[in-house]
This record gives C-alpha cells, sequence and structure tokens, in this order.
C-alpha cells in the first residue's frame, strides 16, 4: 500500500468514493442525489482553512481508494477515507488508518473524526484503533483519539 497526492485527474475516482460512502451510511437515494451530495462535499472541504491534504491510495499500483485530511494546531482531521468496495474488508482500511496514527503520533496531534450511526463495520475500525465517541447527533458520531507515544522512526 502506497499514497500519493490526488490530482486533477483524480478527481471521478475521488468522487465516485465519496458516493459509494454516503451510499454505505444508509442513504436510500438516487444515483443523481449521490453524486450531487458527493460534489457538495468535496467542495465543502476544498472551502477549509487551511486546505485538506488529498491522497490516493495505491496497491500494486492502482488506485484503490483516498485518504483525505486536515491539519489544525494539534489536531489532525480525517475527512473522509473510502475504498473502491472490491478492496473493502480485506485489511487496506485498517493500513491505512494505521499510517495515519503514526503520522498523528508523531506530529502529537489529536485525531478527530466522524463516523455515520448506519456504519457499523466503520465503528468498529475506529474502535479497534483506539477512537472514542466525544459527541453524536442524528448526522454522525464525532470521534478523536489522542496522540499515542511518539516512536522513532514513525510517520
Amino acid at each position: 500500500m502506497a499514497l500519493r497526492r490526488a490530482a486533477a485527474a483524480d478527481e471521478p475516482l475521488l468522487l465516485r468514493l465519496v458516493a459509494a460512502n454516503r451510499s454505505i451510511a444508509g442513504a436510500d437515494v438516487g444515483a443523481r442525489l449521490l453524486e450531487q451530495q458527493a460534489s457538495s462535499a468535496v467542495r465543502t472541504w476544498r472551502a477549509r482553512t487551511p486546505p485538506p491534504d488529498e491522497q490516493i491510495v495505491l496497491l500494486h499500483g492502482r488506485a484503490v481508494g483516498m485518504l483525505v485530511t486536515a491539519r489544525e494546531t494539534g489536531v489532525l482531521h480525517l475527512i473522509e477515507i473510502g475504498l473502491v468496495p472490491e478492496c473493502r474488508g480485506e485489511g487496506i482500511g485498517s493500513v491505512v488508518l494505521a499510517h495515519l496514527l503514526r503520522v498523528a503520533d508523531h506530529e502529537r496531534r489529536t485525531i478527530r473524526a466522524s463516523v455515520y450511526p448506519s456504519n457499523p463495520r466503520a465503528h468498529a475500525l475506529y474502535r479497534r484503533f483506539g477512537f472514542m465517541a466525544v459527541a453524536a447527533d442524528q448526522l454522525a458520531f464525532r470521534l478523536e483519539r489522542p496522540p499515542g507515544p511518539r516512536r522513532a522512526g514513525a510517520a
């Protein structure tokens, strides 16, 4: 598994993955509405200050997912993580998340993430990695994981 910075040519993949995440979340809506929700989500995260870091997850050189993060003082926001359907449940998300935790630990940052209530697999993944629920509403659980011990060579 490797990560590379997203390029303009990756836009269709980003939009497809964001739409797939919304679909997993239980959005029982048509494809056109999912596309609109995905476009809106991407516009929203790109409007952040500072701008997010959009990365593509590569497996054997093939683009199979995305990781979108943003940094603020003391915090690493996990904005979006997603994999193509055929790569879900294969441990790739765990590898990506473990990498992100190493980076956050090295930088001494708390990681913040949000998870849809209708996505129990994501809840289980985050719990395994030490995330705790800090808030919840009808749309999402807000999760945090404080930085762990700094390890030599992390990041």
